[in-house]
């Protein structure tokens, strides 16, 4: 796959996955590819390319969004959908180059079918997307150097952190009351957020 890790190679000081998040999950039998957009499906025992799963287009859109991350849990690929840039189409300083996504979109692994998509109010940042067995959550918010570009008048404020269940993408719970941060973990054997 020739260039499948340009994105996380330039001259500034991008973080790389730790900020983009990964390109690509590897479970024992398949691989999951986030390449040219799509994604692709990778025996792992053999390397054959078996299928290429596309996203649904985003409210507004006639093609395909573009997968920004991927995650797994279970029998689930949970994707980032359309990183966000600016008015003109800028991905933005280095900070916020490939981190945020306009949608989550969660999949059944095995077949690719669509299970649910929620658009983001503001953008979800890949490293605050944190899932459990049974649930998604993420933060709906953009940083403050990239919120006075996209919304000049509205700098303070903006952002919310959501729980949705990860079979349904039912809304579980949310609040926008001292939400903050760049980042999200859950622990499975505390049941912490």
């Amino acid at each position: 796959l020739p260039n499948i890790g340009k994105d996380f190679t330039n001259l500034e000081h991008q973080p790389g996955s730790s900020a983009i998040g990964s390109n690509y999950v590897s479970l024992t039998d398949f691989i999951y590819a986030v390449y040219e957009g799509k994604c692709l499906k990778i025996d792992a025992n053999t390397g054959k390319k078996l299928e290429t799963f596309e996203l649904p287009p985003l409210e507004g859109q006639s093609t395909p969004a573009k997968w920004g991350f991927i995650a797994n849990s279970g029998e689930f690929l949970i994707a980032g959908a359309e990183t966000l840039s600016d008015k003109k189409g800028n991905p933005g300083n280095f900070t916020w180059s490939g981190t945020t996504s306009k949608a989550i979109v969660v999949l059944n692994r095995m077949t690719g079918k669509i299970i649910w998509k929620k658009e983001a109010e503001y953008g979800f940042r890949h490293n605050t997307i944190a899932i459990s067995k049974d649930t998604v959550y993420c933060i709906d918010m953009i940083p403050k150097d990239i919120q006075i570009i996209l919304t000049p008048t509205k700098t303070d404020g903006l952002g919310k952190i959501c729980a949705f269940n990860l079979q349904t993408g039912n809304l579980l719970w949310s609040t926008d009351q001292g939400v903050f941060g760049t980042w999200l973990s859950y622990s499975t054997d505390y049941d912490v957020l």
